[in-house]
């Protein structure tokens, strides 16, 4: 079980299925048990760690929308698209915009640029 406020590591633990008991967090949902009392926590927990089958449900809904792939093999077919791609096999990637703006701002902040 995690407790959290709001913080990446919610959805690991939603991922490898383990309940979570968050304090006040910005993306509340079914998926998680949050709440706004701190008094509030122990009777939290001791839900989470009872598994309720709406929650678990809630957060099995919700990794099938995220990462519908759950047979631990994304990066065998992550390295069989990239040769896929590098053989041609597949359109090419459409290339990034310049975004010039940001450019200037990051040398500027780099010190590229002296101004007077």
């Amino acid at each position: 079980m995690v407790v959290s406020d709001t913080s990446s590591v919610i959805y690991e633990a939603v991922l490898a299925d383990v309940p979570v008991v968050t304090f006040r967090t910005a993306w509340p949902g079914g998926h998680l048990l949050d709440i706004s009392e701190a008094e509030d926590l122990e009777g939290a927990i001791a839900a989470a760690l009872g598994r309720p089958e709406a929650l678990i449900q809630a957060a099995r809904d919700l990794v099938a929308e995220m990462h519908p792939d759950t047979d631990g093999r994304a990066s065998e077919r992550v390295i069989e698209a990239t040769d896929r791609l590098l053989a041609g096999e597949l359109p090419p990637l459409k290339p990034k915009p310049l975004n010039l703006w940001r450019r200037f701002l990051l040398r500027k902040l780099l010190g590229h640029y002296r101004f007077r």
